[in-house]
């Protein structure tokens, strides 16, 4: 066990959600840098920079307020949350 965290233990992750997330969300409970986008329905927080513990902070608060949770994945990894290349999908992009 690591007592001790460093940055080397934050990895990118990224949620997709039923719903579209309030942006304020976003920037109240997510490290900066993470982006908020939509897609139809869903909202799409990628990069999430953050250890283990912060990403099981977010989740549990998302799952308190009756999100639903539909991929969280790793984002080197993550073919779900790869940003979508169409230009509509650009142009419902938000840096948070």
């Amino acid at each position: 066990m690591n007592s001790h965290p460093t940055i080397a233990d934050q990895q990118p992750y990224c949620l997709i959600l039923r719903g579209r997330i309030d942006e304020e969300f976003v920037i109240a409970c997510c490290p900066p840098g993470a982006v908020l986008s939509y897609a139809g329905a869903t909202s799409r927080i990628a990069p999430i920079q953050t250890d283990q513990a912060g990403i099981l902070g977010l989740l549990r608060h998302l799952h308190n307020l009756g999100y639903v949770i539909l991929a969280f994945t790793h984002e080197e990894g993550a073919s779900l949350c790869r940003p979508n290349p169409s230009p509509a999908a650009a142009s419902s992009q938000s840096p948070v």
